[in-house]
């Protein structure tokens, strides 16, 4: 085993603790995949993390909406969300000023929650219902 203390020290896979008290204090460094895992995770009295079979439905949901929108706005999206571009950085990709690109990310955000509030698995995980739904 290395020196912890290294900054190029990585821990394998395989050494890192299983103890259910160590995902109750963090439970974001662990996604059970299905739910009867997350069950047998829970500490006594505790509520199971959702786990990633149970996403799967809301993840394809999204993915749907992402579909629906222009290329340009996924292109800002996935910049500002999966590569963690600064609006400085994304307005020169987009060959664009910065205050313009700031009207861009708000306009595809904008059409982004759209597609969202008009799709039933989104409606339904965030409680927004109909009233011939509920």
């Amino acid at each position: 085993m290395g020196n912890r203390r290294d900054p190029n020290f990585v821990v394998s896979r395989y050494e890192v603790s299983s103890d259910p008290e160590n995902f109750a204090r963090n439970p974001s460094t662990h996604i059970p995949d299905n739910p009867m895992q997350a069950l047998m995770e829970t500490l006594p009295f505790g509520e199971p993390v959702e786990s990633a079979q149970e996403k799967e439905p809301l993840r394809e949901a999204i993915a749907e909406c992402m579909d629906l929108l222009s290329e340009q706005d996924r292109f800002i999206i996935h910049g500002i969300n999966t590569e963690r571009l600064s609006l400085g950085q994304l307005a020169k990709r987009l060959g664009v000023s910065k205050p313009h690109t700031m009207r861009l990310r708000d306009k595809a955000y904008d059409n982004l929650k759209e597609h969202l509030l008009t799709n039933k698995v989104v409606r339904d995980r965030m409680g927004i219902y109909d009233d011939d739904d509920g």
